[in-house]
């Protein structure tokens, strides 16, 4: 794995993160 993937993953696992945590954020603040 070349450095420029490595790079592309961690961004893109980092946002899919943030995008799990408001969704389960927003899951338990609309009731």
């Amino acid at each position: 794995m070349s450095a420029a993937s490595a790079k592309e993953a961690d961004e893109m696992a980092s946002a899919l993160a943030m995008s799990m945590f408001l969704a389960f954020i927003g899951f338990f603040l609309v009731p």
